[in-house]
C-alpha cells in the first residue's frame, strides 16, 4: 500500500505529459525524456476511443491470449501437487 501511494506521486508519467506531483523532475530531465523520446521515434500517447475499444474486441489476438494465459497457469499447477 505504501509503494503505490509512493508511486502515484513519484513515477514521473509520460515526457509528453510530466506529472506535476513529481516534484523531483527538473526542466532539464522532461527536455532529456522528449528528445530521447524523438529520437527513437517514439509517438506520443493517444487517448482511448471508443474504436479502439471495438478494434481490440474484435481483434482474434485479444482472445487467443485470453485463451491461453489460463490453459499455460494450469499447466504448470500439475507439477506443484504432492503425493
Amino acid at each position: 500500500m505504501i509503494y503505490a501511494l509512493a508511486g502515484f506521486w513519484l513515477i514521473p508519467d509520460f515526457p509528453t505529459m510530466p506529472n506535476p506531483r513529481s516534484f523531483w523532475l527538473r526542466p532539464q530531465d522532461i527536455d532529456m525524456a522528449v528528445q530521447r523520446t524523438s529520437q527513437f521515434r517514439r509517438t506520443a500517447n493517444k487517448k482511448f476511443t471508443w474504436q479502439t475499444v471495438k478494434r481490440t474486441a474484435r481483434s482474434p489476438l485479444l482472445y487467443f491470449f485470453a485463451t491461453l494465459y489460463p490453459a499455460c497457469v494450469l499447466a504448470q499447477a500439475g507439477y506443484q501437487c504432492e503425493y
